[in-house]
């Protein structure tokens, strides 16, 4: 998410616990906010290992994009749901364009803890 963030000039709204240690951040700016669904225009959870996607089933439910690995369980199924292969920036990257470009270019994307 970070080299996406850098490539795409983007901002990263971050939900949840920080479970990235100090720095981790550095050079990217990021805020947080209580009310996320409705300021996001996508949510990216790029999870080796994900086994309560709770805020990206929110997250459907409020209409917005999702992208997500395959390692949060939510496969094709639910419209606006976009799987991503783990650990590839370059397919993240490729994504975020897509959902940006039909959202008029906003530059805000909710990252789920």
């Amino acid at each position: 998410m970070r080299e996406a963030a850098r490539a795409l000039g983007l901002t990263v709204v971050l939900i949840g616990k920080d479970l990235e240690g100090s720095g981790f951040w550095d050079g990217i700016p990021t805020r947080r906010s209580d009310d996320w669904l409705s300021e996001a225009v996508a949510v990216v959870q790029p999870a080796v290992v994900e086994d309560q996607p709770r805020a990206l089933l929110r997250a459907i439910a409020a209409g917005l994009p999702v992208l997500a690995t395959a390692a949060c369980g939510l496969g094709e199924a639910y419209p606006r749901v976009t799987t991503i292969p783990a650990l590839d920036a370059t397919a993240l990257i490729d994504a975020l364009r897509d959902v940006l470009s039909n959202a008029g270019g906003a530059q805000e994307a909710s990252l789920p803890r």
